[in-house]
């Protein structure tokens, strides 16, 4: 298993036409998003203008989970639908994707030979929870309050831990405080 502990203070925050985008993980560590050469790449984005276009991945998938806000999302020729805290949609980087309203969002991009799960993990004060998988990699975004796993990282708001080949370990959280975290699993598609 190995581990890296990504603290908030070290992200990369960039404009975009509606608003700032900051990058949490990118695989391979040497890509770049706008060269579109990585495998999958983690961020969060403010979307602060009202109605916005969704920049193309042509060749990639897509899963949007909103923090804070509300947007309806639309899809030429696919669907659309309203989505508020903790929802998310999957689509296509191809698709003309639209939305209307301010939010605070979190997006997952990957390469199709790669799945992705997300999950939102809330927390109270002093709860313990484990959390066991076999994906190859496991991201833990602390996206409110402050938690500890394995006694060895301890991760505040806007923390990243990403844990590679964790070949099913047991990885024990524990909230210091009530805590809201986004864990996204990823593992590479066997043909």
């Amino acid at each position: 298993m190995k581990t890296q502990l990504i603290y908030s203070s070290s992200h990369i925050t960039t404009q975009w036409s509606g608003g700032t985008t900051t990058q949490l993980f990118i695989f391979p560590a040497q890509s770049n998003v706008s060269d579109r050469d990585f495998d999958f790449r983690i961020s969060t984005a403010k979307v602060e203008v009202n109605e916005s276009t969704f920049t193309p991945f042509i060749g990639f998938d897509r899963t949007l989970l909103i923090l804070d806000g509300s947007i309806q999302i639309s899809h030429e020729g696919h669907h659309e639908k309203v989505l508020k805290p903790f929802d998310q949609d999957f689509f296509k980087g191809d698709w003309s994707t639209k939305s209307v309203g301010i939010c605070v969002d979190f997006n997952v991009i990957t390469k199709p030979e790669f799945s992705n799960t997300t999950e939102v993990l809330k927390f109270s004060k002093g709860e313990e929870v484990a959390v066991e998988d076999s994906s190859n990699w496991l991201i833990f975004y602390l996206y409110k309050g402050s938690i500890e796993i394995d006694n060895e990282f301890l991760l505040q708001q806007g923390d990243v831990l990403v844990v590679e080949e964790s070949e099913s370990e047991v990885l024990n959280i524990i909230a210091d405080e009530e805590s809201v975290m986004i864990l996204v699993k990823i593992s590479i598609l066997k043909p």
